[in-house]
Protein backbone atom coordinates (compact mmCIF):
# COMPACT_ATOMS: atom_id res chain seq x y z
CA UNK A 1 0.00 0.00 0.00
CA UNK A 2 1.59 3.41 -0.85
CA UNK A 3 0.80 6.65 1.27
CA UNK A 4 0.70 9.84 -0.77
CA UNK A 5 2.11 12.93 1.36
CA UNK A 6 1.32 15.73 -0.44
CA UNK A 7 3.77 19.05 -0.26
CA UNK A 8 3.08 21.83 2.31
CA UNK A 9 2.43 24.02 -1.00
CA UNK A 10 0.11 21.37 -2.76
CA UNK A 11 -1.80 21.16 0.66
CA UNK A 12 -2.73 24.86 0.81
CA UNK A 13 -3.48 24.77 -2.53
CA UNK A 14 -5.59 21.78 -1.68
CA UNK A 15 -7.40 23.29 0.98
CA UNK A 16 -8.18 26.67 -1.13
CA UNK A 17 -9.28 24.96 -4.15
CA UNK A 18 -11.77 22.68 -2.47
CA UNK A 19 -12.75 25.50 0.13
CA UNK A 20 -16.38 25.14 1.60
CA UNK A 21 -16.58 21.43 0.90
CA UNK A 22 -16.92 18.79 3.00
CA UNK A 23 -17.79 15.35 2.76
CA UNK A 24 -21.02 15.12 5.40
CA UNK A 25 -22.79 17.48 2.96
CA UNK A 26 -22.41 20.74 5.34
CA UNK A 27 -20.38 23.73 4.67
CA UNK A 28 -17.22 24.38 6.15
CA UNK A 29 -16.58 28.24 6.74
CA UNK A 30 -12.94 29.72 7.95
CA UNK A 31 -14.01 32.64 9.20
CA UNK A 32 -11.91 35.76 8.72
CA UNK A 33 -8.87 36.47 11.55
CA UNK A 34 -6.93 39.73 12.22
CA UNK A 35 -3.58 38.98 14.35
CA UNK A 36 -2.12 41.35 16.57
CA UNK A 37 0.86 41.54 18.63
CA UNK A 38 2.03 44.15 21.45
CA UNK A 39 4.85 43.62 23.94
CA UNK A 40 2.97 41.58 25.92
CA UNK A 41 0.79 39.63 24.30
CA UNK A 42 -0.39 38.10 21.07
CA UNK A 43 -4.59 38.74 20.46
CA UNK A 44 -6.26 36.82 17.60
CA UNK A 45 -9.73 37.73 16.58
CA UNK A 46 -12.60 35.87 14.87
CA UNK A 47 -15.48 36.86 13.25
CA UNK A 48 -18.72 34.20 13.86
CA UNK A 49 -21.84 36.28 12.96
CA UNK A 50 -24.89 34.48 14.30
CA UNK A 51 -22.97 31.65 16.60
CA UNK A 52 -24.15 31.36 20.23
CA UNK A 53 -21.46 31.29 22.74
CA UNK A 54 -22.18 27.89 23.44
CA UNK A 55 -21.45 26.26 19.89
CA UNK A 56 -17.88 27.80 20.04
CA UNK A 57 -15.47 25.68 21.06
CA UNK A 58 -12.02 26.48 21.50
CA UNK A 59 -8.51 23.40 22.11
CA UNK A 60 -5.48 23.87 22.86
CA UNK A 61 -3.21 21.23 22.01
CA UNK A 62 0.27 21.31 22.51
CA UNK A 63 1.10 24.41 20.67
CA UNK A 64 -1.31 24.37 17.94
CA UNK A 65 -5.06 26.80 18.68
CA UNK A 66 -8.40 25.18 17.03
CA UNK A 67 -11.28 27.54 16.74
CA UNK A 68 -14.41 24.76 16.05
CA UNK A 69 -18.09 26.50 16.02
CA UNK A 70 -21.25 25.64 14.25
CA UNK A 71 -23.92 27.86 13.07
CA UNK A 72 -27.09 26.16 12.69
CA UNK A 73 -29.73 26.84 9.09
CA UNK A 74 -32.79 28.64 10.68
CA UNK A 75 -35.93 26.51 10.81
CA UNK A 76 -38.60 27.77 8.94
CA UNK A 77 -42.43 28.09 10.71
CA UNK A 78 -45.21 25.88 8.88
CA UNK A 79 -46.72 28.21 6.08
CA UNK A 80 -43.17 30.19 5.74
CA UNK A 81 -41.89 30.05 2.16
CA UNK A 82 -37.91 31.44 1.68
CA UNK A 83 -37.72 33.22 -1.06
CA UNK A 84 -33.47 34.33 -0.63
CA UNK A 85 -30.35 32.94 1.71
CA UNK A 86 -27.13 34.78 1.64
CA UNK A 87 -26.39 34.23 5.19
CA UNK A 88 -23.98 31.53 5.69
CA UNK A 89 -24.27 28.54 7.97
CA UNK A 90 -22.28 25.40 8.52
CA UNK A 91 -19.24 24.36 10.50
CA UNK A 92 -16.54 27.13 11.42
CA UNK A 93 -12.88 25.95 11.42
CA UNK A 94 -9.93 27.74 11.84
CA UNK A 95 -6.26 26.68 13.61
CA UNK A 96 -3.27 28.60 14.81
CA UNK A 97 0.60 27.00 15.37
CA UNK A 98 1.42 28.87 18.11
CA UNK A 99 5.37 30.26 18.81
CA UNK A 100 7.02 28.76 21.89
CA UNK A 101 7.07 32.35 23.75
CA UNK A 102 3.62 32.23 25.57
CA UNK A 103 2.20 31.08 28.83
CA UNK A 104 -0.11 28.78 28.13
CA UNK A 105 -1.83 28.72 31.70
CA UNK A 106 -2.83 32.38 31.02
CA UNK A 107 -4.53 32.32 27.68
CA UNK A 108 -7.80 34.06 27.90
CA UNK A 109 -10.96 33.51 25.56
CA UNK A 110 -13.93 36.12 25.24
CA UNK A 111 -16.96 36.29 22.99
CA UNK A 112 -18.64 39.50 22.22
CA UNK A 113 -21.40 40.40 19.32
CA UNK A 114 -20.22 38.05 17.12
CA UNK A 115 -16.23 38.51 17.68
CA UNK A 116 -14.14 35.63 19.10
CA UNK A 117 -11.21 37.43 21.29
CA UNK A 118 -8.27 34.72 21.89
CA UNK A 119 -5.48 37.01 24.14
CA UNK A 120 -2.43 35.09 24.64
CA UNK A 121 0.47 36.53 26.96
CA UNK A 122 4.20 36.20 26.03
CA UNK A 123 6.48 34.59 28.09
CA UNK A 124 8.16 37.12 31.07
CA UNK A 125 11.74 36.22 28.91
CA UNK A 126 9.77 37.65 25.34
CA UNK A 127 8.25 40.91 26.55
CA UNK A 128 10.10 43.62 25.32
CA UNK A 129 12.33 45.38 27.57
CA UNK A 130 14.11 48.96 27.34
CA UNK A 131 18.06 48.12 28.02
CA UNK A 132 19.96 50.63 29.94
CA UNK A 133 22.93 52.19 27.70
CA UNK A 134 26.30 52.15 29.68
Amino acid sequence: MTTLSLHPFEDRFVERFFHGLESSGEKLITPPVDLFESGDAYRIELELPGVSKEAIEVKLDGLVLSVEAKRERAELSDGVQKHRSERSHGRYSRRFKLSNDIRKDQIKVAYDHGLLTVTIPKSEQEKVRTLEVN
